[in-house]
Order: structure tokens, then C-alpha cells, then sequence
């Protein structure tokens, strides 16, 4: 078991080196969503694509807290309500 903690900026400097992080840790992986504070739309690609890893195999992906701070980022997406995501 790992976790990936991903920090307060997830943008298209940072995405690279994280998916790179979730791919080479040990399963299950959780990932901790928690310092998130920035994002861009590669950033919320990733977002988008890890929910989809956590519902594909829900024993191998844990997604640890989405922050209030996320979902403000996330509000210019369209995302306003917790249930569209999480």
C-alpha cells in the first residue's frame, strides 16, 4: 500500500511527474487530494481520470479528501456540487 500526495498546485508543470508517481506506486494507491489549492485544466484532467481509475478498480484506488479548496477550483468547470465527482 502507498500514497501519492499531490500538492497545492496541480498544473501542466506538475501532472507529468504525478501520473508518472501513481503509476510506479504499489497498489492500492491512495490518493491524497487534500493540499490541492490550484489547478488548470491539465491538472483537472488528471483529477477526472483518477476518479475513473477509483471506479474501474475500487480496491486498488482510494481517493483521500477533496478539500473545500478543490471544489472552488473546480466551480469555472462546471463541478459546483460534490456528488458530480466524488
Amino acid at each position: 500500500m502507498s500514497t501519492v500526495i499531490i500538492g497545492e498546485e496541480l498544473k501542466i508543470y506538475t501532472v507529468e511527474e504525478i501520473w508518472a508517481e501513481i503509476k510506479k506506486a504499489s497498489k492500492p494507491v491512495t490518493l491524497d487530494m487534500s493540499q490541492i489549492k490550484s489547478i488548470d485544466c491539465a491538472g483537472f484532467q488528471l483529477i477526472l481520470y483518477c476518479v475513473r481509475l477509483k471506479d474501474d478498480n475500487p480496491k486498488d484506488y482510494i481517493i483521500k479528501d477533496f478539500g473545500e479548496s478543490l471544489f472552488k477550483c473546480m466551480e469555472p468547470y462546471g463541478y459546483t456540487n460534490r456528488g458530480e465527482i466524488a
